[in-house]
């Protein structure tokens, strides 16, 4: 019987294709970047005081990153190289494709955050802020996309412990703060679907499937745990108010995005609309939005659903649009509603969505891309019945908690 090594040649072949192919179009690249920059470089005027070095430096930048031919391409070939070598990561290591093909974000190096207390204390500061005005305070954390007994990791692959172990200590020192909280990660446990429908294949974030049971979730704790009525007869947080509309195979997710489409592949993109009457208002000041009518026409924006090609078109703004990090939302329907306050990371913001169906008013803020002194401000107003701050357990750090440091 032979006992040497089989050789793989077929895996051979696709790396040394793909290794001649990325030579050639990188090299390509590489000489429409030298010449892109060499032109603005000649286009420099120093005596020109509206050209100044930093705009120039931006300039360069912007020719360097965006302005390369056939970039996603050459992420496709790469992507094709993956596939044909049976790879189960990127060549970062940083996005691992788990048994079930779900797109999970790894650890190599397991760090524990060293100052999850310290949070712990902002969150105690921020709760006696609000007291002071009566406003409730409540704590929401979740997993991301790792679920532990339900993910399926490939063999000799680190799945991210060291987030989960952070989000149970924080909830763990927040004991000691007085700031009530709800673990996600329990309410999910019981929700009526499963994991498949509430996280995409290719994107970090989850559903709106999840973000509406979310919302219901908060609606509970904060009736339970604060004596804040959100949603009294449960109407607003049962599913099956609610239609989801399926639009096949039209999303590229960001991890989709990052390890290419063969080997990520596409999911089908669910929006969740309110089988009952709603009349909203959404104010996106950074777009110069303001929008009125039912939820279909004022929260979600349909054009996006209209997906071309997926790399270039991205059906997840129908929530709001791209880039939002800031939305306000008014509930017509419910005029004398709580007024709720969520400060949150990019995961949590779809679900002001459906917290502005059981509320007067919500207003949503992405902690890390908004000035601290405001959310502040906010917190301390008295403007509000409900201040909640929300994350997954990958957000936590310092960009998560800026807030009433001293």
């Amino acid at each position: 019987m032979d006992n040497s090594p089989k050789v793989h040649w077929h895996k051979i072949a696709a790396a040394v294709l793909m290794l001649t192919v990325l030579i050639g179009a990188s090299g390509f690249s590489l000489w429409f970047t030298y010449d892109s920059v060499l032109g603005t470089l000649a286009a420099y005027d120093p005596l020109k005081s509206w050209r100044t070095p930093s705009s120039l430096r931006e300039e360069m930048e912007s020719a360097i990153r965006y302005q390369l031919p056939y970039r996603l391409e050459i992420r496709d070939i790469y992507s094709i190289g993956l596939v044909a070598q049976g790879k189960r990561e990127t060549g970062t290591f940083f996005i691992v494709k788990d048994n079930d093909g779900y797109l999970l974000r790894t650890n190599l190096y397991q760090e524990i955050d060293p100052n999850i207390e310290e949070y712990a204390r902002r969150l105690g500061k921020l709760r006696q802020a609000a007291a002071l005005k009566g406003t409730q305070v409540l704590f929401v954390g979740t997993t991301g996309k790792f679920v532990p007994g339900t993910t399926k990791m490939p063999e000799g692959y680190l799945p991210d412990h060291s987030s989960l172990r952070n989000l149970d200590e924080l909830f763990l020192d927040l004991l000691a703060y007085h700031v009530s909280n709800l673990d996600l990660r329990e309410s999910f446990k019981t929700a009526p679907l499963d994991y498949t429908d509430y996280y995409y294949r290719t994107d970090s974030r989850w559903t709106a499937r999840a973000a509406q049971f979310a919302a219901g979730s908060v609606a509970d704790a904060a009736k339970d745990k604060l004596g804040v009525e959100l949603d009294s007869d449960g109407f607003y947080s049962d599913l099956a108010n609610y239609e989801a509309y399926i639009y096949p195979q039209i999303l590229l997710g960001d991890y989709g995005h990052s390890a290419g489409m063969p080997f990520s592949g596409l999911d089908d993109f669910v929006a969740v609309v309110p089988a009952f009457e709603t009349d909203l208002t959404l104010g996106i000041s950074s777009q110069n939005i303001l929008r009125r009518g039912p939820f279909s026409q004022s929260v979600l924006n349909m054009d996006y659903l209209n997906v071309g090609d997926p790399r270039y078109d991205n059906p997840s703004k129908t929530y709001f649009g791209g880039g939002v990090t800031r939305v306000h939302i008014v509930n017509h329907r419910n005029p004398d509603g709580e007024k709720v306050l969520l400060l949150c990371d990019s995961t949590f913001l779809t679900t002001a969505a459906y917290l502005a169906l059981m509320c007067g008013e919500v207003d949503a803020r992405v902690v890390a891309s908004n000035d601290v002194a405001s959310m502040e401000k906010l917190v301390a107003s008295g403007e509000y019945s409900l201040v909640v701050v929300a994350c997954e357990a990958q957000s936590i750090g310092a960009d998560m908690f800026p807030f009433f440091k001293r």
